[in-house]
């Protein structure tokens, strides 16, 4: 009786080793996968923002070429339409130049 007891005792202690084993490797493996989350978390923030950087860059030149196409039709409309002496389209040059620069008057 007395060695069925010490070998429930020590199958107990077994037990309890092997839960233990079981308890730091899961701990293990879930510290590990949380960095690798964390790590994947982070490379797609970095990859969203510099896809994000890059739309805006080539939004913002869009934007450019099309206010710069804009105001080449606006310059060829007004010279179409406008007929004015040298001096007086200088000084309308000159002026607007002045508004567009934020440049106050003479």
């Amino acid at each position: 009786m007395r060695d069925v007891i010490q070998q429930v005792i020590a199958a107990e202690a077994e037990a309890k080793r092997i839960v233990s084993t079981a308890k730091e490797e899961e701990d293990g493996v879930m510290a590990a996968a949380r960095q690798r989350a964390q790590s994947i978390a982070a490379q797609a923030r970095l990859e969203a923002r510099q896809e994000a950087d890059l739309i805006l860059a080539e939004s913002d030149a869009g934007a450019s070429a099309r206010k710069r196409e804009l105001l080449e039709q606006a310059e060829q409309s007004l010279l179409a339409d406008i007929r004015l002496e040298n001096a007086a389209r200088q000084e309308a040059v000159a002026a607007v130049l002045r508004c567009v620069c934020g440049q106050p008057p003479p």
